[in-house]
């Protein structure tokens, strides 16, 4: 629905002028003021308006949309060292817990085996 609005007023904008000519240039009316240079100019510098701020508003955007373009990637690369620095860290923590998760295990069964000889022993003794 927003486009059919947007192509609706830009189809009146260019169709305005052309109205204003054949409504007001056919006939001489009281309305009607100036001659056909003054109205030819008024046509030119209407038109010439529109199409002018048409295209600075094109310009516009793409700048604007260039600028955010821009920011997004350099905010990226300003915050990417700091990214793998967390990760770095966090690797090694995860290594440290691997690593005592391991030395835990080994001591488990070691102590596992040695309550089992522990058994072995005090019956070995009655």
């Amino acid at each position: 629905m927003n486009k059919k609005l947007i192509n609706s007023g830009l189809i009146f904008l260019m169709a305005f002028p052309f109205l204003i000519n054949i409504t007001f240039m056919g006939r001489t009316t009281s309305i009607t003021y100036g001659t056909t240079e003054s109205w030819i100019g008024f046509f030119t510098s209407y038109a010439g308006g529109i199409f002018g701020g048409l295209i600075g508003g094109l310009f516009t955007y793409l700048g604007v949309k260039q600028t955010i373009s821009n920011q997004a990637r350099q905010k990226y690369i300003d915050e990417f060292p700091g990214k793998i620095n967390l990760l770095r860290e966090t690797i090694l923590e995860l290594e440290k817990n691997m690593i005592y998760l391991a030395i835990m295990n080994i001591l488990l069964k070691v102590s596992s085996h040695l309550k089992i000889h522990q058994r072995i022993l005090i019956q070995c003794r009655f």
